[in-house]
């Protein structure tokens, strides 16, 4: 019985971060999906922030200086290398379609901030 309620509850929580568009048989897996970027991108960013605070014990409060030191470059990069991987297996598992649907909603609640390009790791991503 409390498996079962735990079971409800993890689809009901599931439910509300989802668009009414997304298929029912691949619901959890999108789910799935989801939380898996965003637990890599919390730790991305607990990385990020320990970065920081190394910078200024080793620097003194000052602004970090652009371009950007390596270390920095290469936790943004590891930033969106995370959000392009997950964008890549939504896309694979929902089709061309779906994912598409499933885009227009994050922009739409989100903002098209989100976006990858990865291609200048520096500099924040531009709309697609």
């Amino acid at each position: 019985e409390r498996n079962q309620k735990t079971d409800a509850e993890g689809k009901a929580t599931q439910a509300i971060f989802l668009p009414r568009g997304t298929p029912e048989d691949k619901k959890q897996e999108v789910f799935a999906i989801v939380l898996g970027a965003h637990r890599q991108l919390n730790e991305n960013s607990l990385q990020e922030h320990a970065t920081i605070g190394d910078y200024h014990l080793a620097h003194g409060p000052q602004p970090i200086p652009y371009p950007l030191p390596t270390e920095f470059v290469e936790l943004r990069t590891k930033h969106w290398a995370i959000v392009d991987e997950h964008i890549a297996k939504l896309k694979h598992l929902l089709g061309e379609e779906d994912f598409r649907k499933l885009d227009e909603y994050v922009n739409r609640i989100f903002g098209k901030e989100l976006n990858s390009t990865a291609t200048d790791p520096a500099k924040p991503p531009e709309p697609r």
